[in-house]
C-alpha cells in the first residue's frame, strides 16, 4: 500500500463493508462449507494444531477456520479468533454456540494490534484475510510476537487474478459501466499476496523461518446461475459497494452483462463452476 494512504480510513471502510455483508455470509454458510472446508483442514494440518493447543486465528470473519481448530484443540485447548468486523464475529459466536464449542473466543481488533501477550500461542492460522490488510508486514510481526518459539503460522491467500475468474468476472464487467480506477498492485485486495513467493518472503522478513509455499487448486460450484448472481450481489463486499452507487438503469444493464458472461460457465445441468487457485504458506517462529 502506498505511503500516502490513510490506514485508519482504509480499515474503517473495510470494517463497514464486511459488516454490511455479515448476514449474507451467515445465509450462505452451507455453501461456504461445501466449497472451502478443505482449506480449514489444510491450514490446521500445516499449522500442526493438536489437542490442548492455544491457537490464534487472524481474520476469523464468521468463524473459519477458528471453529474447526477449536474442535481439534479440545477442552484443554483454546482458540482466539480476531477480526475487524464485529458483525461478522457475531455470526461466528452464534455458530460456536450452536456447535457447542465453549473453548473459543472472538475479539474485535485490527490485525496489526493483536491484544495478546508475547509467546502465548502454540499455532496460528488465517484463511483469506492477509491480502486485504493495509500493513501485511506489521500484521505478520504481530503474529510472530504472539507465537511461542517453534510454533507455526499457516495462511491461505488467493492466487493471481488470472487464475481466479469467479472473483474477477463481475468486476471486469462493472468496469464497462462505471469509472473504476485501474487497480493499484501495491494496494490491498483479493490478489495482493497471490504472486508465487510473495507471502513467503514477507513471512521471512517478519522473522519466520522454514517458509513453505504450495498452490492449492479449488473449484467453486454454484447450484444455479440465479444462485451465483444472488451470492455475488449479497456476499461480495466490493461488488456490492460499486453496484449500490449505480442508478437503476445502469445497474440493470450491468447485471444483464454479468449474466451473459456467467452463462459461459454453466453446465448442461445448470450448475455454474469456476476453477481457482489459492496459495498456502506456512512458516515457523524460530527457537533461537
Amino acid at each position: 500500500m502506498t505511503d500516502d494512504v490513510d490506514h485508519k480510513e482504509y480499515i474503517d471502510k473495510q470494517r463497514d463493508d464486511w459488516n454490511a455483508v455479515a448476514n449474507a455470509w451467515e445465509k450462505y454458510d452451507q455453501w461456504l462449507a461445501d466449497n472451502f472446508a478443505y482449506f480449514d483442514q489444510i491450514l490446521i494440518q500445516r499449522a500442526g494444531i493438536q489437542p490442548g493447543h492455544k491457537v490464534l486465528d487472524l481474520g476469523s470473519g464468521t468463524g473459519n477456520p477458528a471453529l474447526a481448530a477449536a474442535k481439534i484443540a479440545g477442552p484443554e485447548g483454546r482458540v482466539m479468533g480476531v477480526d475487524v468486523a464485529e458483525k461478522m464475529l457475531e455470526v461466528a459466536r452464534r455458530r460456536a454456540k450452536n456447535q457447542g464449542l465453549d473453548n473459543i473466543e472472538f475479539h474485535t481488533c485490527h490485525a496489526g494490534d493483536i491484544p495478546f501477550d508475547s509467546e502465548t500461542f502454540d499455532a496460528a492460522t488465517s484463511r483469506f484475510c492477509l491480502m486485504f490488510l493495509p500493513d501485511v508486514p506489521g500484521a505478520l510481526k504481530s503474529i510472530h510476537r504472539a507465537l511461542k518459539p517453534g510454533a507455526r503460522f499457516t495462511a491461505a491467500v488467493w492466487g493471481t487474478a488470472d487464475k481466479n475468474l469467479s472473483f474477477t468476472l463481475a468486476m471486469r464487467v462493472l468496469q464497462k459501466f462505471t469509472a473504476l480506477p485501474s487497480p493499484d498492485p501495491s494496494a490491498p485486495g483479493p490478489f495482493s499476496q497471490g504472486q508465487p513467493g510473495a507471502l513467503a518472503a514477507r513471512m521471512t522478513e517478519a522473522g519466520f523461518v522454514d517458509a513453505v509455499e504450495e498452490a492449492a487448486p479449488v473449484e467453486m460450484t454454484f447450484p444455479s446461475l440465479d444462485f451465483y448472481i444472488s451470492n455475488m450481489k449479497e456476499m461480495a463486499a466490493p461488488v456490492r459497494a460499486i453496484m449500490e452507487k449505480m442508478d437503476d438503469e445502469t445497474r440493470a444493464r450491468a447485471m444483464d452483462a454479468i449474466v451473459d458472461e456467467v452463462r459461459k460457465f454453466e453446465s448442461p445441468d445448470g450448475v455454474v463452476r469456476f476453477s481457482g487457485e489459492a496459495m498456502i504458506v506456512s512458516a515457523a517462529k524460530g527457537t533461537a
